[in-house]
C-alpha cells in the first residue's frame, strides 16, 4: 500500500472517528440540535490555524485558479521564504488533510511548477517540479505534472514513465483526487486571510 492511499485511509478514519465522538457527546452533553454542524465547526479550528500561517499559500492557490501564474509564483515563492525563516509552521501540513504530500515546501514547489506549465515556461515547469520531488519522492503529483510537461514536448517514454509512477504513488486522477483539488481551491477561496 502506498503512502497516499495510507494517508487518504487515516485522513478518513480521523474524520469519522471525530464525527463519531461528537455524536457521543450529544448524548453525554446534550450538544444541541445539530451535533453534525458542531464537529464540523470544531473540524474548522485547526484549518484555520494553517489558513492564518499559510496566507501566501492559500493566495497563490486562489491566484493559480484565476490563471494569474506569475502572482502565483510570486505567493508561493514567498511561501517558501516564510518555511525558512519558520519552518515549524511547515508542520501544520498534518493540521489539514494533505493526501498526497507531507512536506509544505515540496507543496509549495510542484505549485510553482504547475503554474510554469500553464504559463508555457516548461524548463522552469522541470526544474520546479524536480526540486518537489527531491523534497518528497513519494509526491505523486509532480510526477503527473512532469508528465504533462513531456506530453508537451513529445517525450512519450518520459510520459509514460511519470504517468505510471504517479499512479504507482497512489494519484490516478480519478472524481475523489478531483475532489480534493476542488475541496483545497473552495477551502483556499473561504480563508478570509488570503488576498487576491
Amino acid at each position: 500500500m502506498n503512502r497516499t492511499t495510507k494517508l487518504k485511509i487515516l485522513y478518513l478514519s480521523l474524520a469519522v472517528i471525530v464525527l463519531l465522538v461528537f455524536f457521543g457527546l450529544k448524548v453525554f452533553l446534550e450538544v444541541g440540535n445539530n451535533p453534525l454542524l458542531f464537529a464540523i465547526l470544531i473540524l474548522l479550528i485547526p484549518g484555520r490555524l494553517t489558513g492564518f500561517y499559510w496566507k501566501e499559500m492559500l493566495t497563490g492557490r486562489r491566484r493559480m485558479a484565476a490563471k494569474q501564474y506569475s502572482e502565483a509564483v510570486l505567493e508561493f515563492t514567498t511561501f517558501i521564504e516564510k518555511l525558512k525563516q519558520k519552518p515549524w509552521i511547515a508542520k501544520l501540513i498534518w493540521l489539514s488533510p494533505s493526501f498526497y504530500t507531507v512536506s509544505a515546501k515540496a507543496m509549495a514547489l510542484n505549485n510553482i511548477g504547475a503554474c510554469n506549465l500553464e504559463a508555457g515556461a516548461l524548463d522552469e515547469a522541470r526544474e520546479n517540479l524536480d526540486l518537489a520531488l527531491s523534497e518528497d519522492d513519494l509526491y505523486p503529483i509532480p510526477h503527473y505534472n512532469l508528465a504533462l510537461v513531456y506530453s508537451i514536448l513529445e517525450e512519450p517514454e518520459r510520459v509514460s514513465h511519470h504517468l505510471s509512477t504517479s499512479r504507482d504513488l497512489g494519484f490516478i486522477d480519478d472524481a475523489f483526487d478531483r475532489s480534493v483539488d476542488r475541496i483545497k481551491l473552495a477551502y483556499a477561496n473561504y480563508e478570509p486571510g488570503a488576498r487576491i
